[in-house]
């Protein structure tokens, strides 16, 4: 591979700013195009009519789960590196579609809601640190994601991305959406304490039981979430 280590450092931390050109019309494909840079201009060298048709191919509509997007750049840049443009062309569209959906199931859905709620736990416990220690997790977890996907996907191509896929699959993020009522249930029962028992007890533990049901019944987490956020705001109002 033809990339160095500080061209992929750089591609990493540009990554960081794939919005940061956001478009209607191309969607996030100025901030993708300027994180492969690097990558690109190692590549192709001093071939500039090899470096622009490139920068022709990527310049197009591209939209993925923001996490998601560096595993895309390393598969792309894999087989930019053996010469197979067409398959870059072919897989791209496929791959941000479906790490789209796998990294708004696995952060969105379940991470963002849990890091979330245990913020809200930490603060009625009256450990405010809690709220920095749920950030970093959050934030660790997304950039370890980033890094490895890139990393994965720039040695192996296609088959780095399916690594990465299993690791943040669907199946896991079923299984870990579970922390979610049990967060929902102890945000439920503590909030009682919190507001000094303002808030009949029967109406809480009816939303824990509500909530853990719908989870079990598949509803959608976050909906999980934020239905149980509506209904404590809505029940600290009235009392």
């Amino acid at each position: 591979m033809k990339i160095s280590k500080g061209d992929r450092a750089r591609i990493i931390v540009r990554s960081f700013f794939i919005q940061g050109a956001w478009n209607f019309k191309g969607m996030q494909n100025i901030g993708f195009v300027y994180a492969i840079l690097p990558g690109l201009r190692a590549i192709h060298g001093n071939n500039y009519e090899s470096f622009k048709n490139a920068l022709k191919r990527y310049f197009t509509f591209f939209n993925t789960q923001p996490y998601m997007a560096p595993t895309i750049m390393g598969a792309c840049l894999h087989h930019e590196a053996k010469g197979d443009a067409h398959r870059v062309e072919e897989l791209q569209r496929t791959m941000e579609s479906s790490l789209a959906a796998i990294g708004d199931t696995f952060f969105w859905q379940d991470l963002k809601p849990i890091a979330s709620l245990l913020s809200l736990i930490s603060v009625m416990l009256g450990h405010i640190w809690g709220i920095a220690l749920a950030f970093i997790a959050f934030n660790v977890m997304h950039i370890w994601t980033m890094i490895n996907g890139f990393e994965l996907a720039l040695k192996d191509g296609i088959q780095g991305v399916l690594k990465l896929g299993r690791k943040v699959s669907a199946e896991k993020s079923a299984s870990i959406s579970y922390i979610i009522p049990f967060l929902v249930g102890s945000s439920i029962v503590l909030i009682s304490v919190y507001a000094e028992g303002i808030i009949p007890s029967p109406w809480l533990w009816l939303c824990f039981f509500a909530f853990l049901i719908l989870q079990l019944t598949r509803v959608n987490s976050f909906l999980v979430f934020y239905g149980m956020s509506i209904i404590i705001l809505s029940l600290s109002v009235l009392a």
